[in-house]
C-alpha cells in the first residue's frame, strides 16, 4: 500500500516542503501554516490533465497534418485505425508513458 506523502523541513532554507505527484511544493516557513496547507493539498482530488504531450493530442496533431498533406484516402485510413487505438488507452496517457505492449495488445485484438 502506498504511503501518504508527509511534509518535511529543509533547514538550509528554513522552509517546509511536500513532495506531491513528483513535484516539491513549498509550504512556507511557519510550521502551523505548512501543516494546514498540507491537509488542504491532500484533500484535493488529483485532476487528470491532458497535456500537450499526451498520446491523444499527438494522434490529433498527426491526423491534422495528414489531412493537410496526404490524400483523403490516406487520411481516412490513419483516422480509422488511430481512432480504434485511442479508445483503448487512457486519455491522459503521456507519450513518455506509452509502452510497446499497449500497441501490441491493440494489434492483437484486431
Amino acid at each position: 500500500m502506498k504511503k501518504a506523502p508527509k511534509p518535511w523541513y529543509r533547514p538550509s532554507r528554513g522552509v517546509w516542503y511536500l513532495t506531491l505527484h513528483g513535484r516539491q511544493v513549498n509550504l512556507g516557513a511557519d510550521k502551523d501554516v505548512a501543516l494546514e496547507d498540507y491537509k488542504r493539498l491532500l484533500a484535493q482530488p488529483k485532476k487528470p490533465v491532458v497535456s500537450s504531450e499526451s498520446v491523444v493530442v499527438l494522434i490529433d496533431l498527426f491526423l491534422d497534418w495528414c489531412q493537410k498533406h496526404r490524400a483523403a484516402e490516406t487520411y481516412r485510413w490513419y483516422f480509422d485505425r488511430l481512432q480504434q487505438f485511442a479508445v483503448t488507452i487512457d486519455g491522459t496517457l503521456g507519450t513518455a508513458d506509452i509502452r510497446p505492449f499497449l500497441a501490441q495488445r491493440w494489434v492483437d485484438s484486431q
